[in-house]
């Protein structure tokens, strides 16, 4: 049985997030999947000549199970993000995960991947049918906005901006310091 969902936020938390008011710490930080659950935490950083995309996946103990970042040639946030949210399932297909999570601080993306959407974001259009397409052959996929501290481990792991054109591959015992750092704090 495949199932496709996203976490919509609770009446609180829509109140709360449109009226600029914080949650609580509690809702700030990063939460473990269920278990046979991959998280993918996923982020864009932009630069004047490239944006870099990273993703973090996480299994139920919090563990990082490995990390990506790569540069790519975008000069558009919107659709950075999106194509970070994109990769993150090629990737997640690639390792053979069934059940996935996938979780970005860009609101306007994950919105437009939520099955009551009505609209989208005119420029990530076509990434919307993409990725939407990649989810539909998982058994479990499920797209979540999270504020920008529950998702430090991407943001940081992004805003490193790899230095070579190829995508890079970090393991839980390679780990770059500010990653480790977010990491570690979500503990």
């Amino acid at each position: 049985m495949k199932s496709f969902a996203s976490c919509p936020m609770s009446t609180v938390e829509h109140v709360q997030a449109s009226l600029g008011e914080s949650c609580s710490k509690f809702d700030t930080l990063w939460r473990p999947p269920n278990a046979g659950v991959i998280k993918i935490n996923v982020d864009a950083a932009m630069s004047s000549d490239f944006a870099t995309i990273a993703a973090v996946a996480r299994n139920k103990s919090g563990l990082v199970v490995k990390a990506w970042a790569k540069k790519i040639d975008s000069y558009d946030a919107c659709i950075a993000e999106a194509l970070a949210i994109r990769w993150a399932i090629e990737l997640a297909k690639v390792e053979n995960w069934c059940e996935i999570i996938v979780e970005s601080d860009a609101q306007v993306c994950v919105n437009a991947l939520l099955p009551d959407s009505v609209g989208c974001e005119w420029r990530i259009y076509n990434l919307r049918s993409d990725i939407l397409d990649l989810a539909s052959e998982f058994d479990f996929c499920e797209f979540c906005w999270v504020k920008r501290e529950a998702n430090m481990a991407a943001h940081s792991l992004a805003k490193l901006a790899p230095l070579i054109d190829l995508p890079v591959v970090y393991f839980p015992n390679n780990l770059p310091g500010p990653l480790e750092v977010a990491w570690f704090r979500d503990f």
